[in-house]
């Protein structure tokens, strides 16, 4: 089962709290700061952060590991088995940024 999305439209950019323990896994000016919730930080242009759950979940390996961080984010998103998490979506200017969480702690 996919993790489920949330859709921000109309140029609105995802929350970038963490709506479990509250911490802000991206600030103002871009940092990223990842809390045990965190699966993923992404935009159309590439990966900021994966956890290790995520990764796993994915299912792949060796030279595809490889080459994740060059990949499509919304492919690999859709690839993951992990189903006790979701992702919040949406962009500015045709980028999106994808910010995905897990219910339980990725650690």
């Amino acid at each position: 089962m996919p993790l489920n999305a949330v859709r921000y439209d109309h140029g609105v950019l995802p929350p970038s709290f963490c709506p479990h323990c509250g911490q802000e896994v991206v600030d103002g000016t871009g940092t990223i700061n990842p809390c045990e919730h965190t699966l993923f930080i992404a935009t159309d242009d590439g990966w900021e952060f994966a956890s290790d759950q995520f990764k796993k979940s994915l299912q792949i390996s060796g030279y595809e590991m490889v080459s994740f961080w060059d990949r499509n984010p919304q492919q690999l998103i859709e690839k993951s088995l992990i189903n006790d998490g979701f992702y919040f979506y949406g962009g500015l200017g045709g980028t999106f940024a994808y910010i995905g969480f897990s219910c339980l702690s990725t650690e």
